[in-house]
């Protein structure tokens, strides 16, 4: 890769792209090529984190990066969404550290009973959590 090509990347306004930064105080929601967006914070202990809820037609997707779901907003967000992807990033009997940053096994099957999602995509997996799905 060329050094302009690293720049192009590297900056908000490029020849391929440009950005639109938003920030998301508790929730925001806006309209994006035909798609309905909505962001929430989520809990992640000290470190700021965001859910998405993308409604499309008829189909809802609902992506969340780190979060301990100390609080309802991703079961909230979630309700009765086609797919909720979500990280699978520690084991159901973690120490407190982790799990003030990240839900649990058992954690997560609640907010997807809660919610009633109908699939849940598991992401962002860990060797500490390989084999300890149950």
């Amino acid at each position: 890769m060329e050094i302009k090509e690293l720049i192009d990347i590297l900056t908000s306004h490029s020849d391929s792209f440009s950005l639109k930064i938003y920030e998301i105080k508790k929730v925001r929601s806006f309209d994006f090529f035909g798609m309905h967006i909505k962001a929430v914070q989520v809990n992640h202990g000290i470190v700021p984190a965001v859910a998405y809820r993308i409604e499309l037609k008829d189909k809802v997707i609902v992506f969340s990066g780190g979060t301990s779901t100390q609080s309802e907003a991703l079961t909230k967000l979630s309700k009765d969404a086609d797919i909720l992807i979500v990280h699978h990033a520690i084991a159901e009997h973690s120490n407190i550290g982790t799990r003030r940053l990240h839900m649990t096994p058992s954690r997560t099957a609640e907010v997807v009973n809660d919610a009633r999602v109908k699939t849940l995509l598991l992401s962002h997996r860990m060797k500490r959590t390989l084999g300890l799905e149950k």
